[in-house]
């Protein structure tokens, strides 16, 4: 029983603490509403599961939803790092259009370790003289090697 309880506040404290890590991440606009509405109907989820468990209830929340918690964790791993990875893209994005360049997409790849920036594909709506300030701005502020950025028209 007790172990179970501590499962319960170990899981509760781990969803928690994702849920802030991903409301923080998510820009501010109409979708950070939404976003929030999930996380509180999930985190009510994890407090309410194990409750019913305890009332030896027959609903098993589980079934209905059709999702375990396990393959919930590893789905908000993904969806963590999909918009860690979209918040980088986005900053440089931006932060390139205010050196004046005309940018239309930037996608970025990541190590294993999500730690270090492999290959940054930067596509121009318009080829400019001030491609070389692209090179060197990731390479000072992102520390990304010259060769690992590629910087084309876009078609």
């Amino acid at each position: 029983m007790i172990y179970k309880l501590k499962e319960w506040c170990e899981g509760l404290i781990v969803v928690i603490i994702i849920s802030i890590i991903i409301e923080m991440l998510i820009p501010e606009g109409n979708n950070k509403k939404y976003a929030k509405v999930i996380i509180g109907i999930y985190i009510l989820y994890v407090i309410i599961n194990p409750i019913l468990d305890l009332l030896d209830d027959k609903i098993n929340i589980d079934s209905i939803f059709n999702v375990s918690i396990e393959e919930t964790y590893v789905d908000m791993d993904t969806n963590i790092k999909d918009i860690y990875i979209l918040g980088i893209e986005d900053s440089i994005k931006n932060e390139l259009i205010e050196r004046g360049l005309d940018i239309k997409d930037v996608k970025i790849q990541l190590d294993s370790n999500y730690e270090t920036i492999n290959h940054v594909d930067i596509v121009l709506n318009q080829f400019s003289e001030n491609t070389n300030n692209i090179y060197e701005y990731l390479k000072n502020n992102y520390f990304v090697d010259e060769q690992n950025i590629e910087i084309r028209g876009s078609q």
